[in-house]
């Protein structure tokens, strides 16, 4: 018999919330694929910069000099995106150390759960309830939460960096002080500041959030919730019930 319903109802997810959560879904069970995506992403990146920047500098008007260029981009690129793939696994495996979201899970559910994990209040339905301890879970191992100063640190660094490029174009180039050219530096400068200094909290939020929620969970499948991973029905040859239809809070558009 499942215990008495919650009062909490969880908002209708919006579609992008959904699609987002069908994304994680996929990236937590085939991790090597969302590295190496990532690896990938970022190596790019890296070699559209460095060919803007050889372009900017003249490299291409010399062969000599263009073929050194290209070929410690091509290093730099292949060292990045190996770096890139590594840390990304290692931190995808660390973050699911305690279990992954179940392959055929509903990214509705879990959109759902995402929104009661922000709150640390349970929901009204079970798997919602179920993919919310995964998350809960999942979130406490965040860097950002589980390191709040690190995050900071790292925030603090890449101000920091921000502003030593806008001094670096000033005595490179006097017509790098355009406004135009200025705009993506100060506004990356003032949203790490900005981050820096409310990262703490807002960390420290998401990690009582989190514990309110499995504390929650947890004592409510010792009441006797079948779904709670632990419950002594849930033995040899149960795996548990069917993936449960959609559900759609009461006055929310379906």
């Amino acid at each position: 018999m499942l215990p008495p319903r919650p009062p909490a109802l969880p908002p209708a997810p919006r579609s992008w919330v959904v699609r987002a959560a069908a994304a994680k879904i996929r990236h937590q069970n085939d991790p090597r694929a969302n590295a190496l995506v990532a690896a990938l992403a970022i190596g790019v990146i890296f070699a559209l910069l460095l060919a803007a920047g050889g372009f900017y500098l003249g490299v291409g008007d010399a062969v000599t000099a263009l073929l050194p260029y290209a070929a410690l981009s091509l290093a730099g690129c292949a060292l990045l995106c190996t770096a890139v793939y590594r840390l990304t696994l290692r931190y995808d495996m660390e973050l699911t150390a305690e279990g992954a979201l179940p392959p055929l899970a509903d990214p509705y559910h879990v959109a759902m759960a995402e929104g009661l994990v922000d709150r640390g209040s349970l929901g009204w339905h079970p798997w919602v309830n179920r993919h919310g301890y995964v998350l809960a879970g999942q979130r406490l191992r965040e860097f950002g939460v589980r390191r709040p100063g690190g995050t900071i640190f790292l925030q603090w660094t890449c101000a920091l960096s921000c502003a030593a490029l806008i001094i670096i174009s000033q005595v490179w180039d006097e017509a790098a002080l355009h406004p135009v050219n200025l705009i993506l530096p100060v506004l990356g400068c003032a949203g790490y500041v900005v981050g820096a200094l409310t990262h703490r909290s807002a960390s420290q939020s998401r990690r009582e959030h989190a514990e309110a929620f499995r504390e929650k969970y947890e004592a409510w499948g010792a009441t006797g919730d079948p779904y709670f991973p632990g419950f002594p029905e849930r033995g040899p040859g149960r795996a548990g019930p069917a993936p449960a239809r959609r559900v759609t809070p009461p006055g929310a558009r379906r």
